[in-house]
């Protein structure tokens, strides 16, 4: 992630490292702790949406590129360090592919998925940092996501013509027939069985939007020219919300095809959340906080914005690996994460929602430890 970077006074470094924003950390360690408590809750609104429409868990991968996206606005307000962008391009690409890999749980090549969550960062990092290097106004990577978002939408309508309800149907996917075209259909999500790349083409594009409004985020928290930081922010997450509602008159909120009103909506969210957040804890220029609880929620929420790359993929890996593994020497043929969930049966309450529980807490065990020790993983 980019460096959420800015001259601050001491008054922070019991919560965060010296230099870096308070809001933007507590705001990304939200985001990461949500997906840990989510990935194995057993209720609907942790899963996905079926195509239409947008539940909890569909906010996490935008709320995440729109972080992204402040981190990039702060850390490349000055200059662009292009050795380190192009080295950090080439790092996430390898460790998407090597992510692929594990995820997959094969060393089939000829079926390796090329598309995929930190693909999309590199890409979208690049040309992010590429473009707002050309104008450090904060209206400019603006202008930029807005560009994204009506051609996407014009794109849309028209490539849903063809399609019941006049609406992109996982049966009836445009987009789909470009990624099989450019990356081919065995080295798609699900080798395309599923009418749709979560990272394609069409979605990295989109995607770029998010990162675009990010950055704009970014530029107005670091612009010492801009005062009111967070009542400006506070009217564009206004502004989305809307925004959200227009798009939406024509192609619904969406995850799957990542369409403008599902990046109005969370993009929308999260600068609203951001806002909040800055007026809180950096314009208020909070000392130590006077509840200890605070303090803990506080110093678990920044470890887990300090790690998110660690925790975030992690936390996908270590599930794949329970799902497909079994216990060494037993003759059982249940997953390893069954056997888990069953060890906890004696506890009063739902089975998954305990286990989802024991997973959440223990790797906030781990942020905590890995925060106090200052082990970050950075690429």
């Amino acid at each position: 992630m980019g460096q959420a970077s800015l001259e601050t006074s001491s008054h922070h470094v019991l919560l965060t490292k010296p230099g870096r924003l308070l809001s933007v950390d507590v705001a990304r360690g939200v985001i990461v702790a949500l997906s840990v408590l989510l990935i194995n809750m057993p209720y609907a609104f942790a899963k996905h949406a079926e195509w239409y429409g947008m539940t909890l868990a569909d906010l996490v991968f935008p709320a995440f590129s729109t972080i992204f996206g402040v981190g990039l606005g702060i850390a490349h307000f000055k200059q662009i360090r292009w050795a380190r962008l192009l080295r950090r391009t080439v790092l996430f690409i390898f460790a998407g592919l090597l992510y692929n890999v594990m995820m997959a749980w094969s060393l089939d090549f000829s079926t390796l998925r090329l598309t995929g969550v930190l693909q999309l960062y590199a890409i979208n990092g690049f040309l992010a940092a590429l473009a707002i290097s050309l104008n450090k106004n904060w209206k400019f990577p603006l202008f930029l996501a807005v560009f994204i978002m009506t051609t996407y939408a014009f794109s849309l309508y028209w490539a849903g013509k063809a399609c019941p309800q006049g609406l992109i149907q996982p049966d009836c996917n445009l987009f789909l027939m470009l990624d099989t075209l450019v990356f081919g259909e065995a080295h798609l999500y699900a080798q395309g069985n599923l009418g749709h790349d979560p990272e394609g083409i069409a979605v990295i594009y989109s995607a770029l939007a998010n990162v675009f409004l990010g950055a704009a985020t970014g530029r107005v928290l670091v612009d010492s020219k801009i005062k009111n930081k967070s009542g400006l922010l506070t009217m564009v997450g206004i502004v989305l919300l809307g925004a959200c509602y227009l798009f939406s008159q024509f192609t619904p909120v969406a995850k799957k095809i990542w369409t403008p009103a599902f990046v109005a909506l969370t993009s929308g969210m999260v600068i609203l959340f951001i806002a909040l957040l800055y007026k809180l804890l950096d314009e208020r220029e909070v000392s130590r906080p006077k509840w200890w609880l605070t303090r803990a929620v506080l110093y678990l929420l920044t470890g887990y914005g300090l790690n998110s790359l660690l925790v975030y993929f992690g936390v996908y890996f270590v599930v794949m690996a329970l799902a497909q593994n079994r216990i060494l020497g037993s003759d059982s043929t249940e997953p390893l994460r069954d056997q888990l969930i069953s060890l906890v049966a004696f506890l009063p309450g739902h089975e998954q929602l305990n286990y989802a529980l024991i997973f959440f807490v223990l790797w906030t065990l781990l942020v905590a430890v890995l925060h106090r020790l200052k082990w970050y993983v950075r690429i």
